[in-house]
């Protein structure tokens, strides 16, 4: 991918993405900083200041960063070699999880995430079939898949789930 087709995402989620989204429904609170997307896009590599292509992350634009209440801060980024989104937590054992296959899916899956934890329009027991919907081939691989199980399991605060 040449770069003014990495700046043609990056502006697509400046348009489509607030700045900051914090879902207080979920226990840790998960904040999410889309920022990075406001200006040129920097590799992985580069704001991890490990800037030679060995290190595995010269390929990652980082357009965001997911932040869990005292817990982990993954980046959220764009491969350059196939425009799929991925996480990025260099502090875990398996630092780098797929997210969407592009994104335009990935605009489309947190605005449906945002809808059922922010905007309390959808269920959340609506929105497996909303997510797959939105990544049908790959929603099973899709960390999101696990992130929603997570929240039927456990992860939905039960405070908000008492008081609607």
């Amino acid at each position: 991918m040449d770069s003014s087709e990495l700046d043609r995402l990056r502006v697509t989620l400046a348009q489509s993405l607030p700045i900051q989204v914090q879902w207080t429904t979920t226990d840790p609170v998960l904040l999410f900083d889309f920022l990075p997307a406001r200006s040129q896009l920097r590799s992985a590599a580069d704001v991890l200041g490990n800037g030679d292509a060995a290190s595995g992350y010269a390929a990652l634009f980082v357009f965001g960063e997911q932040y869990y209440d005292g817990g982990a801060r993954p980046f959220l980024c764009i491969d350059s070699t196939n425009g799929e989104v991925h996480g990025l937590d260099v502090e875990s054992a398996t630092p780098r999880f797929f997210l969407n296959s592009d994104v335009a899916s990935f605009v489309r899956t947190f605005e449906a995430l945002d809808r059922a934890l922010r905007l309390q329009t959808l269920a959340i027991t609506d929105l497996p079939g909303e997510l797959r919907s939105i990544e049908s081939l790959r929603y099973p691989e899709s960390e999101w898949r696990h992130f929603v199980e997570w929240l039927a399991e456990e992860g939905f605060s039960k405070e908000r789930d008492d008081a609607g």
